[in-house]
């Protein structure tokens, strides 16, 4: 049980954590991606529309420091965009605008649904990345110490149901088995990285790994090609996901010594996303959502590399919601024993 003092000094702490500087804004109009016809035409309109709402927030452009950027995409088309080309798009026009250089964000977080409106939005969400890694450690804090619960309970017992459900149920409550953990968060966390989380990674079927970025000038296309061979070696060797038909996203870490070899997140994701839709998705699945992160403690092993995670449909922006409301929580509990 914690004493009042204690309580006094986490409620200080997350009040003062609700006034970090961050920029939010909804972003109306058609969805475009690089290359197209419309695209020079959006982006002035885009730049313009971002550029008079900076100026009457209290948001500086960042020359340093490390940002983390979260795009939620609403659709009016009858089928979901590529989320990872979307994503592509916008961030070439946040340069500039928020931070000097790509390889300033560390988190990068993006989800998009169909929606029955008349028009397209995007919501953008940008904040220095320092603030958004005090939120995950409260919320982990608050969840446990508190028990405020952030999901249902999981069905483990699938090894039965094989032959008895159909394939899209079936992925379905598998992957419901895996969420976002303490340790999949951007940042140093070396309290989680024991012999046990070591090996829950490496032996987690799927959690995977792509190995590295390359490393010198004419790696590029072995390292593409490595990426494709080791999805379709997943879905091989899997009895449930061959291929995967419903709706997936992904949680995906990476080292800092990836982006020294030139690689920024965004970028990433598209090497990632192409061949995943290629060698692992079938009819009726599609990749709805990512997260793309720096990590300082993966194992030492994989000191240049990328892990990714498989998630259920809904899992990124669930957890989005459970850290708004954890926290929320967490205050009127903290006030009302102050």
């Amino acid at each position: 049980m914690i004493d009042n003092r204690e309580i006094r000094l986490k409620l200080l702490q997350l009040r003062k954590l609700q006034h970090k500087s961050s920029f939010i804004t909804c972003i109306e109009g058609d969805f475009t991606q690089k290359f197209t016809k419309r695209a020079k035409e959006t982006s002035q309109q885009v730049i313009t529309n971002v550029e008079r709402e900076l100026a009457s927030s209290n948001w500086k452009l960042v020359p340093r420091g490390r940002v983390a950027v979260k795009m939620s995409f609403f659709a009016k088309e009858s089928r979901v965009p590529l989320v990872h080309n979307l994503v592509k798009y916008y961030m070439d026009l946040l340069n500039g605008l928020f931070f000097a250089d790509d390889r300033q964000v560390h988190y990068l977080e993006a989800y998009c649904y169909v929606r029955n409106r008349e028009e397209s939005k995007l919501y953008l969400e940008v904040e220095r990345l320092t603030s958004y890694k005090q939120k995950l450690h409260h919320y982990f804090v608050f969840r446990d110490q508190f028990g405020f619960d952030d999901g249902p309970d999981r069905n483990s017992e699938i090894q039965g149901l094989r032959k008895v459900l159909p394939k899209a149920h079936l992925q379905g409550m598998v992957l419901e088995l895996n969420r976002i953990e303490p340790f999949d968060q951007p940042g140093d966390h070396s309290e989680y990285f024991g012999d046990f989380i070591r090996n829950y990674q490496v032996g987690h079927p799927y959690i995977i790994d792509l190995g590295d970025l390359p490393q010198k000038s004419g790696q590029s296309k072995e390292y593409r090609q490595r990426i494709h061979e080791t999805l379709r070696a997943v879905t091989e060797r899997s009895k449930v996901f061959n291929p995967i038909v419903v709706p997936v996203e992904l949680d995906v870490q990476v080292t800092p010594r990836t982006l020294k070899l030139g690689k920024d997140l965004d970028n990433i994701m598209i090497d990632i996303c192409r061949p995943f839709t290629e060698e692992v998705l079938g009819d009726g699945g599609y990749l709805n959502a990512f997260r793309i992160y720096v990590t300082d403690k993966l194992p030492l092993d994989a000191a240049g590399g990328i892990r990714m995670k498989l998630l259920p449909f809904g899992a990124i922006q669930d957890f989005s919601g459970s850290v708004d409301q954890v926290l929320r929580k967490a205050e009127e509990y903290l006030e009302d024993r102050d």
